[in-house]
Order: C-alpha cells, then structure tokens, then sequence
C-alpha cells in the first residue's frame, strides 16, 4: 500500500513537472526577460501548475469513479466540467498561496485567481493538456486498482487453498476408521490371554496413533523420521490382524530422516497399501517404504507387490487426492505425487524439496 501511494504521487509530480515546463514556456512567449522576470514566471508556473494539476490528478479520477456515468458522451462532458472545476479551484488556491509568500499584492489577488491578463490561447491548452492528464491519470489509478484487487485475488485464493487443505488434513487426522479400530481392539483382546506384554505394546501403539491423529493444532508437515514411528505403530497394529500376511521393509537414508513430509503423507501411503494389496489377498504383500535425497530433492516412495488398483479408486476425497492437495498447498509446484500401480508393481512416490 505504502509503495502504490508512493508510485501515484510520483506520477502526480512528474506530471506537474511537465506541466510547469509548458506552462512557463506559454507565459514566457518569446520575450527576452531579466533575471527578476524569468524567476517571477518560473515560482507562478510552479505554484499554478502544482495547485491545479495536483487537484485534477488527486480528486477528478475518485470523483468520476463515484459517479460511475456508463455513457461515454455523458462520462466526458462530466470530465470536462469537472476540469474546469478543478482548473478554477486550483488557480484560486496558487493564488492565495503566491498572495501568502508575499509573490502578489492583495489586492492582485483576483487578477491572478482569474488571468484575464493571459493571451487567448493560453486556456484552450490548459484545457486539453489538463484533459490529458486526467486521462493518463485515471487509466493510471484503474491500472493500479487493477493489479492491487488480482494481488488481493490471488492472496484470497491462496488463503482459500491453505483453509482448505488444513480442514481437509484435519479430517483426514481426525478420522479412525471404524473398521481399523475394531478390528486392532479385538486383535488386542485376543493377545491378551496368550501375550499379555505383547497386548500391552499394541495398546501403547494404538495410543500414541491416536494422540497423532488427533493433534489437529501443530505444524502442517513433520520431520519423515517422526511420521515414520507412526507409520511403524500402524503397520505393528495391523500384524496382529494380518499376521504373516502384512510383511514390510524400510530402507531410509540417513540424510532423509529429517526432510519435511506433510503430516500423516506417508501413513496415507501405506494405508493405501495395506486396503489394496495386503487386505485382498490370502498371502498377503509386502511393502517397501524408501527416502532417499538427490541435490535439494527428497523422494519418499511406498511400493508393494500386491495386485494393484484402478485410478478410479483415486477419487476427489481419497487419501491420495488429499495429500496431492496438500502438497500443492504447502510446496506449490516444488512437490509432487506419482502413483504406478499394475499387478505385482505399485508404488507411490512422492517429492519435495529438501529446503
């Protein structure tokens, strides 16, 4: 806002820059003047073309923006008076300024205020080079408006994405699949005869996925190495359901332990391949999670050898869908998810940068 005010005045002053130059050309005329002379015409051009091109630049654009005239013809003669309002206005204020600094008598002060002094065809120019001016300066003023409401636009819309991935990660946090949660609980129960320390290890799981899931107030991303103690709770969790069935490796590189993933990234990863590759099949699957880092590049994948799934299952609202937002949201076009799913091959990659 500071640096558009300030453009705007520059405008104004450079235009009445301009201004006094012609104006003390015309008042000049081809006379060869004294000293005294020559520096009398130079402070009244400044003064009057200060006094009436800063009104015309500063109050005419608002003023016929207010009046909001759709008709051309009807939008220029409004202009048009208001110039000569604005011209008549002006020269009043530069002639009580040069009646104030002593430049004037008092009593001069309505042969300045009006100069009918002036040749004939000092006003015609007035006019148009005023008309001029309030042109250059409201396309200038409609310009700036123009970029300050698509600047405002655009930080809208970016607030707007942010809103909404924070709203959709907080649902996606909040959300403990009823089915999963059943499913560990009765799993846990049936450890408890059998494997009562092994039972108590699987409520610490499940209690420290919980805490996670419902921290809907901290950062957007965290450390991969935090998100993957989560993602080994969840995979110990579903063992128990799963047994020998849900096999898993992670081969992280140590310099990839500290990059930033979007919160819950790589649990949605490996939740999307236990329900399509471990949970459809008798002998279940594997998965591999791997980090690695190139230059300023992490890559975070999820493969496994389960049967695959269609893109449809991608839906607006799926896990994948979500996270793909919330990368744009978080690293806009510097993150990126891919997915590559066929029989006995898929995997989920996903990149960002490493600063």
């Amino acid at each position: 806002m500071v640096s558009e005010r300030a453009a705007r005045w520059r405008r104004v002053l450079l235009l009445n820059a301009g201004g006094t130059l012609l104006a003390f050309g015309m008042a000049l005329g081809s006379e060869t003047p004294t000293w005294p002379r020559f520096l009398d015409v130079l402070v009244k051009s400044l003064v009057y073309t200060n006094c009436v091109g800063t009104l015309i630049a500063v109050a005419l654009p608002p003023a016929l923006r207010r009046s909001a005239l759709g008709n051309r013809a009807a939008a220029f003669v409004a202009r048009l008076v208001g110039l000569l309002v604005a011209i008549v206005a002006g020269m009043v204020a530069a002639a009580a300024v040069l009646v104030a600094v002593g430049n004037v008598e008092p009593r001069a002060f309505l042969d300045h205020a009006l100069p009918t002094h002036w040749p004939i065809y000092v006003y015609p120019a007035i006019l148009v080079a005023s008309l001029g001016i309030s042109y250059y300066q409201t396309i200038s003023d409609e310009l700036a408006e123009t970029a300050t409401a698509l600047r405002t636009k655009e930080r809208d819309e970016a607030v707007a994405r942010r809103l909404a991935a924070e709203a959709q990660l907080a649902a996606l946090e909040a959300r403990v699949q009823p089915h999963f949660l059943f499913n560990a609980l009765n799993s846990i129960a049936s450890m408890i005869p059998e494997d009562a320390e092994g039972a108590e290890r699987m409520v610490e799981r499940m209690s420290a996925l919980m805490r996670s899931s419902l921290q809907n107030d901290g950062p957007t991303t965290a450390p991969l190495e935090d998100e993957l103690r989560l993602v080994r709770d969840y995979l110990e969790i579903e063992r128990v359901r799963f047994r020998d069935r849900l096999r898993y490796e992670l081969r992280i590189d140590a310099d990839a332990e500290q990059v930033s993933v979007p919160r819950l990234s790589v649990q949605t990863l490996v939740e999307n391949a236990v329900k399509y590759a471990v949970a459809p099949q008798r002998r279940g699957a594997t998965i591999v999670i791997a980090a690695s880092v190139a230059g300023d590049r992490a890559v975070v994948s999820v493969s496994d050898d389960g049967p695959g799934f269609q893109d449809s299952a991608a839906h607006a609202g799926h896990g994948l869908e979500l996270l793909r937002a919330r990368l744009a949201t978080i690293f806009n076009e510097r993150a990126s998810l891919r997915i590559d799913s066929r029989p006995g091959a898929t995997a989920a990659i996903i990149e960002v940068p490493t600063a």
